[in-house]
């Protein structure tokens, strides 16, 4: 989804989406655009902030746990850092140090494959210049990059790495129960808190943003099911 190459033609979908939201605040001349963004991680059901990952003594990741709602109902994790860029390029350099943070591992059939859901966050903030009653509008683009579910005995993972298999997995499982419980009008209550990708995600999925789902594939035959497995959970 992020495609940190350099090469424009191979970027992923965030590099172009700031490509082109910046394009279009530069037609914006009567307008203040503030512009924020946050990355995080959800590796092993610990939240990770990927623009401040900090570490401890073992030189490892430091988690932050506590998700909270703002004024606003909007969810958040407390302390999160989220750094103000004025342009394309200190907005590029960000996310590709957040991406420098992630966590991957190699299996039997990815050797570069994530071991974490990851969401990428716009802030935008928008007042016009000549409006002195100081409204700003503000907005939210959330980029989520769900971790595939694997099928345990074709990854051939152990130890450290069939552990995260093993939360990925239940964490898709509880992404699609909760989805399935909004389904449902008859449904007083959503389990938005039986994971923490579900409760971060609580307003995406609970009808107050839109969401467009894009599911990657295969086209070979030898991965058919894993293709079946994808194109399910996004029906």
């Amino acid at each position: 989804m992020s495609g940190v190459s350099q090469r424009y033609p191979d970027r992923g979908i965030i590099p172009r989406s700031l490509a082109q939201l910046f394009k279009e605040i530069d037609k914006m001349p009567t307008y203040a655009v503030h512009v924020r963004l946050s990355y995080i991680e959800i590796y092993n059901e610990q939240i990770i902030d990927l623009f401040n990952p900090g570490s401890n003594a073992a030189g490892s990741k430091q988690a932050t746990q506590l998700i909270i709602s703002d004024a606003e109902d909007e969810v958040t994790v407390k302390g999160l850092a989220c750094p103000m860029v004025n342009n394309l390029e200190d907005a590029l350099c960000v996310l590709f140090e957040g991406e420098l943070n992630r966590t991957v591992a190699a299996h039997a059939l990815n050797r570069i494959s994530s071991r974490a859901h990851t969401i990428f966050t716009i802030y935008l903030d928008v007042r016009s210049i000549a409006d002195t009653s100081g409204c700003v509008k503000s907005s939210r683009l959330n980029y989520v990059d769900l971790a595939g579910s694997e099928r345990v005995r074709k990854t051939q993972s152990t130890g450290q790495i069939l552990k995260e298999a093993n939360y990925i997995n239940r964490s898709l499982t509880f992404l699609e129960q909760t989805v399935l419980a909004l389904s449902d009008p008859g449904r007083e209550h959503i389990p938005y808190r039986q994971s923490k990708l579900t409760h971060y995600l609580k307003n995406s999925i609970g009808g107050r943003y839109q969401t467009i789902l894009i599911a990657n594939i295969w086209d070979e035959d030898r991965f058919i099911e894993e293709t079946v497995r994808a194109l399910a959970q996004i029906r």
